[in-house]
């Protein structure tokens, strides 16, 4: 059986490991759009800091696929699908127009998001970067040394990460959300609030409630003009979202919505043909219903349980939950399920310290969601509850306790993670 997995990121390299783990002889093709070994997406704010190399940026040894017997083709852009045929095309990098192709008997399809990038005029200028990848980040170090003042664009969890970054880099960092708040899709006002000061005590400053509507200067940037006002500034980072990157699936027989929809066993709607990571539009814990969650914990998951069913050992994906942790000054700041879209029958059990709020949302007995900043006890117990569905009658009020803990084997239910 020969196996086709484009991307090498989170979903494509947990699901070769998870084939190899129940098949040593399947051939396995991991074909990758960038030049560079595997690495860890979560990594890049470090590396971007300077705090790590690339050595630890690198996620596997450079004799993993060598050792497993995958055949890894790096710089391959996959463009176009067709399921019928069992065909992946791909870009030619040479001048002629011929498509490459690949053949295969099953198909992952782990090619992640790309960036949402607005229509501001004079996004074609030097140093304005979308932070996306390994490149733009190697790109970004190198020009650094001409900038002194950055504007990042979003105030979301990877804008939040690069303000960081570069103010560890001794520059001045300006942040512009055209919301009220920062990290909005995170957390309650009440936590972002706080992350918000904990930033500002660092040096990094905000413009919120405000858009930009041009980037300034000849060919090199000099400043933004915003709705109200205008900031000078030498480089600018885009960090305003992403969407599935399902462009090599359109107008074929494969499902979409949002993203490449797949079931309970990463399966698209098409016998052969699986997806995972950020392409994937999965059940979704929270809300009950499908949809999509980009980060790196969902996609590995996703490619491992991708992996073992391509490899024939059937395996559920229970659906995901939401879970977001950021540091800010060394100090956590943690979310898990709903936390931002909650109904109103919920309710809210808070507990505050000198330098720390726990606060966990519950609706007919069982928890919704949880946001933690600096003390994060019972973290992880909570969580497994969320995953479960528990029914936590009777212990509620006992929730936020350090001692808390939950009787497994007593009055417990779970409710159906699945449709």
């Amino acid at each position: 059986m020969n196996v086709l997995v484009l991307g090498a990121g989170g979903a494509g390299i947990s699901a070769v490991q998870a084939i190899r783990s129940v098949d040593k002889k399947i051939d396995i093709n991991l074909v990758s759009k960038e030049k560079f070994m595997p690495y860890s997406l979560c990594g890049l704010p470090d590396f971007l800091s300077g705090k790590i190399s690339m050595k630890v940026l690198n996620r596997l040894d450079s004799n993993f696929f060598t050792k497993n017997n995958i055949n890894l083709i790096f710089g391959k852009e996959a463009i176009k699908v067709d399921p019928s045929r069992k065909i992946v095309h791909f870009k030619n990098n040479s001048t002629n127009d011929v498509k490459e192709m690949i053949e295969f008997d099953k198909l992952l399809i782990a090619i992640g998001s790309k960036p949402i990038v607005s229509s501001i005029p004079g996004l074609n200028k030097k140093q304005v970067y979308v932070v996306s990848n390994l490149e733009n980040c190697k790109n970004i170090i190198k020009e650094l040394r001409k900038a002194t003042k950055i504007a990042v664009i979003g105030s979301g969890f990877v804008g939040i990460e690069c303000a960081q970054a570069l103010k560890q880099r001794e520059k001045e960092v300006f942040v512009i959300e055209t919301l009220d708040r920062i990290l909005a899709n995170i957390f309650d006002k009440e936590i972002s609030s706080i992350a918000q000061e904990m930033l500002e005590s660092l040096g990094i400053n905000f413009i919120l409630g405000n858009q930009v509507k041009e980037i300034i200067g000849n060919n090199v940037v000099e400043g933004l003009k915003l709705k109200d006002g205008k900031i000078d500034c030498d480089m600018v980072l885009l960090t305003v979202g992403v969407r599935p990157n399902i462009d090599i699936v359109r107008n074929t027989m494969i499902r979409v919505n949002q993203g490449i929809i797949v079931n309970e066993f990463m399966e698209s709607n098409l016998k052969d043909i699986f997806a995972a990571g950020d392409v994937a539009e999965s059940f979704d814990c929270n809300h009950g219903e499908s949809g999509l969650k980009a980060t790196w914990s969902n996609a590995v998951e996703q490619g491992h349980v991708a992996g073992l069913n391509i490899a024939g050992k059937r395996c559920k994906y229970p659906g995901f939950q939401s879970y977001n942790i950021i540091h800010i000054h060394d100090v956590p700041f943690l979310s898990m399920g709903n936390v931002t879209n909650l109904p109103q029958n919920c309710s809210e059990l808070v507990l505050k310290g000198i330098d720390s709020i726990r606060k966990v949302f519950i609706q007919n007995d069982r928890i919704l969601g949880m946001e933690f900043y600096g003390d994060m006890t019972n973290s992880g117990h909570l969580f497994s509850l969320i995953n479960k569905g528990s029914d936590i009658k009777g212990y509620d009020k006992k929730i936020l306790s350090n001692y808390f803990q939950y009787r497994w084997n007593e009055n417990v239910t779970t409710k159906s993670m699945m449709k």
